[in-house]
């Protein structure tokens, strides 16, 4: 199951601080990107997934205040006491994960820094027939590590040959939807995101300076709006 990706963040990207919740596979992305605000094309993916999702009718979205010098976590992992439990879909199609929770194509190749960030696979995918995950050599899975970044953060196109095994490699794609009708991050408090993937649904969100939002996985974030108090917020 793909629920992350790791990596080592670029110089100037967040880490995680003492003491918070470890995540379960990191990720580092290009810092324009990392929370992708009002992704129409995510948000309609969402939407139709969530429509879909019995599970999703009995989540009633909350309020979530972090106050003045607290520490709180998202999160996937049970073991982290989440302050919103994440409601997880679940797919096992590529193209719709990037939808939720990736990079589109077109921004990618808009921005140079973006587009040359993830390294491509050493090679072309050989187009041998392959039936599981334990049929790949060791090269071969490094590749598709690398090609599923790629494909997910980049541009697609650069790794299209690779899309089927990505899948039968992965299995299945997984995210974590965090659904809040407010969220308040005070001064000095900080609120990681960590984990799976992760798709921030709220309708206010008021984040105060210097209190930080901290992402530790790639993040969706769909906010109704957002209010900035006491100069420029924090957002690692």
């Amino acid at each position: 199951m793909f629920t992350g990706l790791t990596g080592h963040p670029p110089r100037g990207h967040a880490r995680r601080p003492s003491g918070a919740a470890r995540p379960s596979a990191a990720a580092s992305l290009p810092g324009h990107f990392a929370l992708a605000l009002q992704s129409e094309e995510s948000a309609a993916a969402i939407q139709e997934a969530l429509a879909r999702c019995d599970a999703a009718r009995d989540i009633a979205p909350v309020s979530l205040s972090v106050e003045r010098g607290q520490q709180r976590v998202l999160s996937s992992d049970p073991a982290d006491a989440s302050a919103v439990a994440p409601l997880m879909l679940t797919t096992t199609d590529v193209d719709l994960f990037k939808r939720w929770i990736g990079a589109p194509d077109e921004s990618c190749r808009a921005h140079a820094a973006t587009y040359q960030y993830w390294p491509l696979p050493t090679r072309a995918w050989s187009g041998r027939s392959v039936s599981s995950r334990r049929d790949f050599t060791a090269e071969e899975a490094a590749d598709i590590e690398r090609a599923g970044r790629v494909y997910l953060f980049g541009d697609s196109a650069l790794v299209r040959d690779y899309r089927d095994v990505i899948g039968l490699y992965h299995g299945t794609f997984e995210a974590a939807i965090y659904a809040m009708d407010e969220l308040s991050v005070m001064p000095g408090a900080r609120l990681s995101v960590v984990g799976a993937p992760a798709v921030l649904l709220c309708s206010k969100f008021d984040l105060h300076a210097p209190g930080q939002l901290v992402l530790h996985t790639p993040c969706h974030a769909h906010f109704g709006s957002v209010r900035k108090f006491c100069g420029a917020p924090s957002l690692n």
